[in-house]
């Protein structure tokens, strides 16, 4: 499923907002740029995790192989994220470029739901740990640093996505 959503989505939203598919990353520049350097942490710090890190982990006999991949595939994504929204608020629509436009485009369009679905219900999770204290669940993480992490992914992702949307249009789905 994972592998038929990054494939179609990027031939749908092509089709649904072709101006975002065209021209520089819009919106207000600092605060594209300030969210794709917030992505980057984020994925500097789950790839860090996945290697072995254990700086913001709380529980470390808790790490185990499926939260080492899960924080990798998390962390490779926020990192695409952040390359993607570089490549295209440097990229000049006059200028032909060696990579085709559309591949950091697609490349943001998923990183940029990557980030904000997958931290925003991470981040619910987290607050309701943190402030109900429960004793029976916990994260291998530290639930601050856990916080932090989401609300700045899901953030930066939101930034991004409507930063690809600005100004466009959708189509009309019975034209």
């Amino acid at each position: 499923m994972g592998l038929g959503l990054a494939l179609g989505l990027p031939a749908y939203l092509r089709r649904r907002w072709p101006g975002a598919f065209a021209g520089r990353l819009e919106g207000r520049p600092l605060l594209s740029r300030g969210a794709a350097v917030g992505a980057g942490v984020v994925g500097l710090v789950w790839l860090s995790w996945a290697a072995g890190a254990t700086a913001g982990v709380a529980r470390l006999g808790e790490r185990d192989v499926n939260w080492r991949v899960l924080n990798g595939v998390s962390g490779t994504w926020a990192l695409i994220t952040a390359i993607a929204a570089y490549v295209l608020q440097r990229q000049e629509p006059a200028t032909p470029a060696r990579l085709p436009r559309w591949v950091p485009v697609s490349a943001l369009w998923i990183g940029t739901g990557s980030l904000f679905a997958w931290s925003g219900w991470k981040l619910a999770f987290t607050l309701y740990l943190l402030l109900a204290r429960a004793a029976d669940a916990a994260l291998s993480e530290d639930l601050t640093t856990a916080a932090v992490l989401h609300t700045v992914a899901a953030t930066a992702g939101a930034t991004l996505a409507r930063s690809l949307t600005r100004g466009t249009r959708p189509r009309d789905p019975d034209r």
